[in-house]
Parts: C-alpha cells; structure tokens; sequence
C-alpha cells in the first residue's frame, strides 16, 4: 500500500488551462494506481493527513517530517 499526498500551489494570475492539465494527469494517475491519494493547498494540511492514514494503515504513530 502507497500513500501519496500533492501539495499544489497556484500563484494569482497561473495559467489555469496548465493547472487544470494537471489536475486531470493527477486524476489518470489515481485511477490506474492503487495508490491513496489527496491534492492539499498547504504542506501541514498534507503532513497531518499523511500521518493519520499511516497511523490507521500501518500503526506507526511517531512519524517526523522535515
């Protein structure tokens, strides 16, 4: 089992088309894989849900990121 967590920023005035690309070869991804996974706008959104999934998978509590 794989856990996957994309953290997206988008600056004001991004090109959307070229984020909406990204966002449809983001849900190709997912569709073929087996793989959990979830977009996030900030990293501690990401880290926390990263966390609680390993915690719930795998037991593993004391997880640390950099």
């Amino acid at each position: 089992d794989c856990i996957v967590a994309m953290v997206a920023y988008v600056p004001i005035g991004a090109n959307m088309d070229l984020v909406n690309r990204i966002s449809k070869l983001h849900e190709l991804f997912i569709y073929r894989s087996s793989w959990e996974t979830l977009v996030f706008r900030t990293k501690p959104e990401a880290v926390r849900w990263i966390k609680e999934k390993v915690r719930e998978k795998f037991g593993i509590v004391d997880l640390t990121f950099e």
